[in-house]
């Protein structure tokens, strides 16, 4: 197919330059042409075709109907989107957050209050703050969270505790106190501790035992 191209004072004149730079313009701030901007293209198109051999009509409706469908998937995505992050509302979840200044990564977990939606991005409310839907990483249900609340505060209690041979009577309280945790935790609970953990806390109440049948 040909095009016609303009000509000044006997000379032509070279387009080129002005519709890239019109293009440029349109484009800028952005990667993806609206729809006004493709309009503009196609009635362009139409504007300086040959016409000794203009376009088929069947060309210009396939290039309409490719970024129409182009259009739609996008339309899709972007509810696709929000409907996920809808679902999100009141469940634990776990964000792997990345600092723009630092670009040190945190993890930030908890509850997500509510979803908001700013310039085509989902982001989520937890803890106080907005993160995008992007930095989701996991997602939890409440009997898991309870399980990692127990198995954390038991490991905490037993990393508190000195080695077997440096118990005192006066660890012997926070020893119970390990010992009334672990027991309270169920079957399923239990699976997730860290046998060196359960380790730790029965040698610690063998060593109460020893120093108190000494002192009998």
């Amino acid at each position: 197919m040909a095009y016609v191209q303009s000509v000044k004072d006997g000379q032509l004149v070279d387009t080129t330059a002005s519709a890239t730079s019109d293009s440029t313009a349109k484009t800028k701030g952005g990667n993806t042409l609206g729809q006004q901007d493709f309009l503009e293209l196609l009635v362009a198109e139409m504007q300086y075709q040959d016409p000794l051999e203009p376009q088929s009509n069947t060309d210009y409706i396939a290039q309409l109907a490719t970024f129409t469908q182009v259009q739609d998937i996008e339309e899709m995505q972007s509810v696709v989107e929000n409907m996920r992050g809808s679902n999100l509302i009141g469940k634990y979840v776990i964000l792997n957050v990345t600092s723009k200044a630092t670009g040190n990564t945190n993890v930030v977990a908890g509850y997500v209050d509510y979803v908001t939606y700013e310039n085509g991005n989902t982001y989520l409310s937890v803890n106080n703050g907005l993160y995008s839907l992007d930095d989701l990483d996991t997602v939890t249900t409440k009997d898991y969270q309870e399980m990692a609340v127990l198995v954390t505060e038991f490991s905490q209690m037993i990393a508190d505790l000195p080695d077997a041979e440096n118990v005192t009577l006066v660890n012997e309280e926070a020893i119970k106190e390990a010992r009334t945790l672990y027991d309270s935790m169920t079957k399923d609970q239990k699976g997730y501790v860290d046998p060196a953990d359960v380790k730790k806390l029965e040698a610690a109440e063998e060593r109460i035992k020893e120093i108190k049948g000494s002192t009998d």
